[in-house]
């Protein structure tokens, strides 16, 4: 429906998630993962997102107003390209559902006073089915594996990647043996 133009309302319900997901319109998957609140430490929230970032379902989050703003910079600089709903006051007078990428949500943020006030619930969308059919890695894993596993044991370089990147471990090794291999990749063909 949104897709075609038309605007979508939530209506109120027993939870704010059933509601941001009917509101997001996020059809593409069967499956959704509930986080809740990350955590406020940067360091920590930061590697939250990089474990997120590699998840193909969609990801619902609650936020605070004097925490959105960290959030969507951390966002941004994460996932920069992930599709996301801000879903703020849901039910009520000043509801507002916003569709956008995660890079345009500090700035879209910023431009209004009023948009950091009230209660949040972000939806990162689903990764599109090719997305997450290639592979659990995101790019600048996929980057810093290759440069490591040129110079360092296998075992080493993966371990940097995850620890640098938060990508899965499993995921990390896997591709690592089939770089080391010769395997060709996207980028090789």
């Amino acid at each position: 429906m949104r897709a075609a133009g038309h605007r979508v309302l939530p209506l109120p319900g027993p939870s704010s998630v059933t509601t941001a997901l009917s509101a997001a319109g996020d059809t593409q998957g069967e499956d959704f993962r509930f986080v809740g609140f990350l955590s406020s430490k940067a360091v920590e929230r930061t590697a939250q997102l990089r474990e997120l970032a590699t998840r193909p379902e969609t990801t619902v989050l609650f936020e605070a107003p004097h925490r959105i703003a960290a959030l969507a910079g951390a966002l941004a600089e994460v996932m920069p390209a992930r599709s996301l709903s801000l879903c703020r006051e849901l039910t009520k007078q000043f509801e507002h559902v916003e569709t956008l990428d995660a890079e345009a949500l500090p700035g879209w943020l910023a431009a209004d006073p009023h948009r950091l006030r009230g209660e949040f619930v972000l939806v990162l969308h689903a990764l599109p089915a090719a997305a997450a059919e290639d592979s659990p890695m995101i790019a600048s894993a996929e980057r810093l594996l290759r440069t490591l596993v040129a110079a360092l044991p296998l075992k080493q370089a993966v371990a940097l990647t995850a620890e640098a990147t938060g990508a899965p471990r499993n995921a990390l090794y896997e591709r690592a043996l089939q770089l080391r291999s010769g395997a060709p990749t996207e980028d090789d063909a």
